[in-house]
């Protein structure tokens, strides 16, 4: 049976599969293994949201390399000409280290943990794709640098972001592709790898900043 540690804090299946009478009963099996999944899921989800906050949590020190500005973010598309799919990006982030150009790169970041949504709506694809709109909308590339240097101003006098205050002129004008893959054992991580080099990235976008999690740890 499901592990109760996936339920501790709702109900657990409706059925119990530990009794016999179920298992010569097909609809009973499938109700089970449905409701399960469902519940597996649903951990799975709030485990990659932690990864997010602690990652978050971790770079908020603007003497570091890395500071997370902001979380699921979006940006009012009233005004533009061209619509564009509409994104969340889990963290924005900036490196505070300056490129060859001089400038301090803006990343888009998805977060994940584990194999189960590697490939589905909203998996590490949907994202490539995502980022590569709004790179290619001056209107969202604008909006995004805008909003990324009232955000670390704002956070800064409040105390959240730590440290000294960076130059934020030198914020580049389009954003990057960032992946925080969180893996369970070399498994998940050979798994996780082998799906990244399959993906379609398109050359306006460049090579993405990839950051493997070992959770066990």
């Amino acid at each position: 049976p499901l592990s109760s540690g996936y339920y501790k804090d709702c109900s657990g299946p409706s059925i119990d599969i530990r009794n016999r009478v179920h298992w010569t009963k097909k609809k009973d099996i499938e109700s089970y293994l449905r409701e399960a999944k469902f519940l597996a899921y649903r951990k799975q989800r709030k485990q990659e949201f932690e990864l997010q906050q602690n990652y978050s949590l971790g770079n908020r020190d603007c003497n570091g390399r890395f500071i997370v500005v902001d979380m699921e973010w979006q940006f009012s598309q009233e005004g533009m000409e061209e619509k564009i799919k509409v994104t969340r990006p889990d963290l924005v982030v900036v490196d505070l280290q300056p490129n060859v150009n001089n400038e301090l790169d803006i990343y888009l970041a998805e977060v994940k943990l584990g194999t189960g949504a590697l490939n589905k709506k909203s998996g590490l694809q949907d994202h490539v794709y995502s980022t590569q709109e709004i790179i290619g909308s001056t209107f969202a590339c604008n909006s995004l640098r805008e909003d990324v240097m009232s955000i670390i101003k704002q956070k800064h006098e409040l105390g959240i972001l730590t440290g000294s205050l960076p130059d934020l002129t030198l914020l580049a004008t389009k954003p990057k592709m960032m992946f925080i893959l969180g893996h369970r054992g070399k498994k998940e991580r050979n798994i996780i790898e082998a799906t990244m080099s399959k993906l379609d990235i398109p050359q306006e976008i460049g090579e993405p900043k990839v950051i493997y999690h070992d959770t066990l740890i």
